[in-house]
């Protein structure tokens, strides 16, 4: 099948479109949003950095990335339910060419632009205690970008199923917490029971952290083979990217 390309540019122009609205200008407008996203990650690293083992910071600057990029694609349920049910901007987008996949897109698009400077701030640190490199820079961006449309996916699905923005709010932090903190993020999965490091390898921020820990070379053994976990990651994506879609068939978001 002959693929439209045209219109693929048109969506994409829309998406960006969208992720600067949504992001950019609204950074600019309120740079609180941006000290907002950046206090929780960097509150949890000046901890670790006072109260525990030197080494746990190298784990805490792991952490602190991905809890950057979680915590801003969880806050796209705020996002989708507000602008469905109060702005009605998603009226208009199911009135234009715009796809749901585009929609989506933009809105994670515009949470990945409130990430930069909570991004930069860990990518530079990670550098400094060489936990990045040339080496293993390829796989941090795929690990990362898999986790990001995961948890897009997953957060534009809640959103079908909350009618009040009030809802949103609680459930955003309180999710966001659940799988940036508990689960072995900020610290190595070894320190786990087997059978648990296994179960919370199917959680995408901890399947990322685990990968990243290895390739950082924090531990010597991954909780399961790393082709599976990239398996894990890459099917999570497509099938919550998939719900999403599926759901959302423009009469709910």
């Amino acid at each position: 099948m002959e693929v439209d390309w045209r219109r693929v540019i048109s969506q994409l122009r829309s998406a960006l479109a969208l992720g600067w609205l949504n992001g950019i200008v609204a950074a600019r407008r309120n740079p609180l949003w941006l000290l907002s996203n950046i206090v929780p990650p960097t509150s949890f690293l000046i901890l670790m950095r006072l109260y525990a083992r030197p080494d746990m910071l190298l784990f805490a600057l792991i952490g602190g990335l991905l809890m950057t990029i979680a915590s801003n694609a969880i806050g796209l349920m705020g996002d989708t339910v507000f602008y469905k049910r109060e702005v009605k901007l998603q009226d208009m987008m199911v009135a234009s060419p715009m796809r749901p996949v585009s929609y989506m897109f933009g809105l994670m698009l515009s949470g990945l632009f409130f990430s930069i400077p909570g991004i930069g701030i860990f990518i530079v640190l990670m550098v400094y205690y060489g936990l990045l490199n040339w080496g293993n820079l390829l796989i941090y961006i795929f690990a990362s970008l898999l986790s990001l449309i995961t948890l897009s996916g997953l957060s534009f699905t809640l959103a079908t199923f909350v009618k009040e923005p009030r809802f949103v709010w609680p459930l955003s932090g309180i999710l966001s917490f659940a799988i940036s903190v508990i689960p072995p993020v900020y610290y190595p999965s070894t320190i786990l029971p087997d059978w648990l490091a296994k179960i919370s390898m199917f959680i995408p921020t901890s399947v990322a952290a685990a990968i990243f820990h290895y390739h950082s070379g924090l531990i010597k053994i991954l909780p399961l083979p790393e082709i599976l976990l990239w398996g894990v990651l890459v099917l999570e994506a497509i099938l919550f990217l998939e719900v999403a879609m599926h759901r959302s068939r423009w009469r709910e978001v």
